[in-house]
């Protein structure tokens, strides 16, 4: 065989080999089992993989993988927010997070947080995630917020029946079934879906605040036994009828505005209302609202409302104003003759009693206003 023949073909081999082995070498992500590792093959990794491991080593204000991995480990909280990342991987041995805040980033695969079984706190708003399996394991969770995202099913949702807070704003929810399991819910919000059946909230009778604005309700029925609600948002819904709402008695906000409202008699009952939103809606009497005497923010714009009934209220509600204002007079003069926190405290008393003075005369005005 010719020498020279025998050389190239010696060399292509070597060539072939190193190749061969540099691939072997190459990072495998699947066999990684903590940070360290990760960090020590970074050169290797995918971009996005690359770019998350670059974006924790700030975090832990160290580039030495080692010293990184400790600090990393130890931590209970990370917040990763608006730092466009995409790959989640190199976060999966971090198991002794408490709280992860990953808002505003890019992120649409979810698998790497199924370890991450320690997690009360979840954040995860204005990402690109469509599916929800991931967190099926996460039920050691209490907060949970997936706001701006691209969800229709959250049916992986049901085991985490530990959830205190549970926020989905502005995705493509119809079916809120699964969250009928979530009982100790304190706070729900499902602002901006497509949601029109509310059945499965009836059973949730922890709930204090309650966000289903901008959505296609129209049957109020399954919130009538939610007798723990404080806050309520309805707003831009297909509601006519809120007769299933006047036993709610401990409501101290609530939000119907752009709906199809024209009998408001059935909130009088809701005495310890202090604010009112039933603007644009197809209300012609108000003389019933004229039983709120807490409220100190209503609105009642875009109504159809007769300027008598306009007047009444006014008038009604002129009285509470002058009511208010001489309560935050007599406060202000007890103050001058207090000293030190005492003082200070009063002094907060009179002027919280004047904002709301001032709110009353700003919504008074509105409704002179439509009455004109």
């Amino acid at each position: 065989m010719n020498l020279s023949l025998w050389t190239w073909r010696r060399w292509g081999l070597a060539v072939a080999a190193s190749i061969l082995l540099a691939s072997s070498a190459e990072a495998n992500p699947k066999t990684f089992e903590n940070f360290n590792e990760w960090c020590a093959n970074k050169d290797n990794l995918s971009p996005e993989a690359k770019h998350t491991v670059e974006v924790l080593l700030l975090k832990a204000k160290t580039q030495e993988c080692d010293r990184a991995q400790t600090t990393l480990t130890n931590l209970t909280e990370l917040s990763l927010e608006s730092n466009q990342i995409v790959n989640l991987e190199p976060l999966s041995g971090l198991t002794n997070l408490r709280l992860l805040n990953l808002n505003k980033n890019q992120i649409a695969n979810l698998e790497p947080l199924a370890k991450l079984t320690n997690l009360k706190q979840l954040y995860l708003i204005r990402n690109q995630i469509v599916d929800l399996k991931p967190l099926s394991s996460l039920t050691n969770l209490t907060k949970l917020n997936l706001s701006l995202n691209q969800i229709a099913d959250v049916q992986p949702l049901f085991q985490l029946t530990n959830l205190t807070e549970l926020i989905l704003n502005f995705n493509q929810i119809s079916s809120i079934k699964p969250l009928s399991q979530l009982t100790n819910l304190k706070q729900l919000f499902l602002e901006a879906n497509q949601i029109s059946d509310a059945t499965p909230l009836s059973g949730l009778t922890n709930l204090t605040g309650l966000s289903l604005a901008s959505n296609k309700i129209a049957d109020l029925s399954p919130l009538s036994k939610l007798n723990n609600l404080e806050f309520l948002y309805l707003g831009q819904n297909q509601i006519n009828d809120v007769r299933s709402l006047s036993r709610l008695s401990n409501l101290l906000v609530l939000f119907l505005e752009s709906n199809q409202i024209a009998d408001a008699a059935p909130l009088a009952g809701l005495t310890n209302l202090t604010t009112l939103n039933l603007s644009k809606n197809q209300i012609t009497n108000v003389t019933a609202l004229s039983a709120l005497t807490k409220l100190t923010n209503f609105d009642l714009t875009g109504n159809p409302i007769p300027a008598s009934e306009a007047d009444k209220l006014i008038q009604k509600n002129k009285q509470l104003l002058n009511q208010q204002i001489e309560e935050a007079d007599t406060l202000m003069q007890e103050a001058s003759q207090l000293f030190d926190r005492e003082t200070a405290t009063a002094y907060r008393e009179a002027l919280q009693k004047i904002e709301a003075a001032r709110s009353i005369y700003q919504q008074l005005g509105n409704v002179e206003e439509e009455a004109n």
